[in-house]
């Protein structure tokens, strides 16, 4: 029988980490990034998954796939036909949507400064976010139709 040892600080470091969960608008699916350390290079990396809200983790599957550029706050539209998030991969961070039967993401931000937050307006017809230089933030809006 193999020796069991407690779970160390550095253990829990190693580990990779779930997070910006977003359930789909109808309950079904659920929206998650998973982070992957890198201690060697002192960066962690991001992706987005799926999960189906009935079936589980057996469910799971990776939807975007970068080596060294990140994705982050996954957002549904309000109707769940497609979800936007924010990833650096053009260095500055910028917004992509993608639908979550599978597909490229398609970029629908070149905005100068990167793009620091963004959510759905209440009816869905809009996408607000912001950007600028830090102090001088402004609020810009994309139709969604």
């Amino acid at each position: 029988m193999a020796q069991q040892r407690p779970v160390t600080f550095l253990d829990v470091q190693e580990m990779r980490r779930a997070g910006s969960w977003a359930p789909s608008p109808d309950g079904t699916l659920m929206l998650y990034t998973v982070t992957v350390p890198d201690w060697e290079e002192a960066e962690t990396q991001s992706d987005i998954h799926i999960v189906s809200m009935e079936d589980g983790v057996s469910s799971s599957r990776r939807l975007t796939y970068t080596d060294d550029k990140n994705e982050s706050q996954p957002t549904w539209a309000p109707d769940g036909s497609f979800f936007v998030f924010a990833s650096n991969r053009d260095d500055e961070n910028q917004l992509y949507m993608m639908r979550h039967d599978g597909g490229e993401a398609r970029k629908i931000t070149d905005a100068e400064d990167g793009v620091s937050g963004f959510d759905f307006s209440p009816g869905g017809e809009w996408l607000v976010y912001r950007s600028g230089e830090s102090g001088k933030q402004q609020l810009y809006r994309l139709t969604t139709s």
